[in-house]
């Protein structure tokens, strides 16, 4: 049954990397600005969810070379995933506009709650079903690997500034550049808990 499950949230997975649920004028959006669907963090989420899944799709044994690369992936891509999910729904929850392209959010073209979970539920829900029965421990790796991710999404945040006068957020424009600083650190700090 667990596995039939897998499957499913892998589906959905792949619905999401496809934008299953969002509607066109969202996608046409992003085709004119740099970095594309590939400047929000969910969206490299899902990727390394994906190719975090596959590999272990492929491995039956942990303690071979792909096996410890696939228990590294999982141990640094379950908290990121975490903060993702947890981030969004809750912005999504209290101020949705915050998310989202204000003249579109309000013309209400909207990504629909299925397209949504596809990219912020399922991928968390296809990770914490793969821990299952595994003996996955923390190692200095793993802390770096997440370190690594948040300083390089910060610059690719300030580079996407950089070349079309806003952030990937909106929230994010309000912000100062100590107070992004401010949020990447309790950000990290919650992942590595």
């Amino acid at each position: 049954m667990v596995e039939f499950v897998k499957k499913v949230c892998f589906s959905f997975c792949l619905l999401g990397c496809f934008q299953i649920g969002v509607p066109k004028e969202l996608i046409e959006s992003t085709k004119n600005i740099r970095f594309g669907k590939l400047r929000h963090l969910t969206t490299l989420g899902l990727y390394m969810t994906i190719l975090t899944t596959l590999l272990g799709f492929f491995i039956n044994d942990d303690q071979t070379f792909l096996g410890k690369i696939y228990l590294n992936m999982l141990a640094t891509t379950l908290p990121l995933e975490m903060a993702i999910s947890l981030l969004f729904w809750v912005i999504y929850y209290l101020n949705p506009p915050a998310l989202f392209n204000s003249e579109l959010y309000n013309n209400n073209i909207r990504t629909t709650l299925f397209g949504s979970s596809c990219t912020h539920l399922f991928p968390l829900l296809l990770l914490l079903l793969q821990i299952r029965k595994k003996n996955l421990r923390r190692s200095l790796v793993h802390y770096y690997l997440l370190g690594m991710v948040g300083i390089l999404y910060f610059v690719q945040v300030h580079l996407f500034f950089y070349f079309n006068k806003s952030f990937p957020y909106p929230f994010l424009n309000k912000l100062g550049f100590n107070q992004r600083i401010i949020l990447f650190f309790v950000c990290f700090c919650m992942i590595i808990v």
